[in-house]
């Protein structure tokens, strides 16, 4: 198990990018690209939840999104099963109508080339999460909006770019678990 830093929140251990591997056979088990994934482990087994960190501005709270199970068989044999866990936050729609408006405003400037503010800057590196919590909440058109705004995001800036395409992993787990 190769995992590139650990970090503790709230007394749970979370690791990043973790890779697991079979040695002897250079099998890959297990890979996230996710920062935030707990591993637990017995004789038998290994498992493996991957959390996402969710919210606005400073009241994120991280979510468990999949579990993997990988059991161990006497025979050398292994199994994986994967199981979605994810439950999306709800939130006021009132707060969500008025970021889905200002995410709306911000887009549209960065469409007509126009500088943004220090402030709308800062509100843009939420933009696809945000985008992606007011999906979960019923704003069925934020998911065409947050499309909308790839190509302006990617030229934009490259990480918030990055922080786009970890919202649309987000989104393909969700729906197609």
């Amino acid at each position: 198990m190769l995992g590139r830093s650990k970090k503790v929140v709230k007394d749970e251990v979370f690791y990043s990018r973790v890779d697991i591997e079979l040695i002897n056979e250079q099998v890959r088990l297990f890979f996230s690209a996710l920062d935030e994934v707990s591993i637990s482990f017995d004789d038998d087994s290994f498992k493996i939840i991957e959390y996402v960190n969710l919210g606005f501005q400073n009241s994120n709270k991280y979510y468990q999104l999949e579990e993997t199970l990988i059991k161990f068989e006497d025979n050398a044999n292994y199994s994986i099963e994967t199981k979605l866990l994810f439950d999306a936050p709800q939130y006021d729609k009132k707060q969500l109508f008025h970021i889905y408006n200002s995410n709306n405003a911000i887009l549209e400037k960065l469409k007509k080339g126009l500088t943004l503010t220090k402030r709308e800057e800062l509100d843009l590196k939420n933009l696809p999460v945000t985008y992606l919590i007011c999906y979960f909440n019923l704003f069925h058109e934020a998911i065409n909006k947050l499309q909308e705004a790839k190509p302006y995001l990617k030229k934009h800036n490259l990480e918030v770019y990055n922080l786009y395409k970890e919202t649309i992993r987000i989104l393909r787990k969700v729906k197609y678990s």
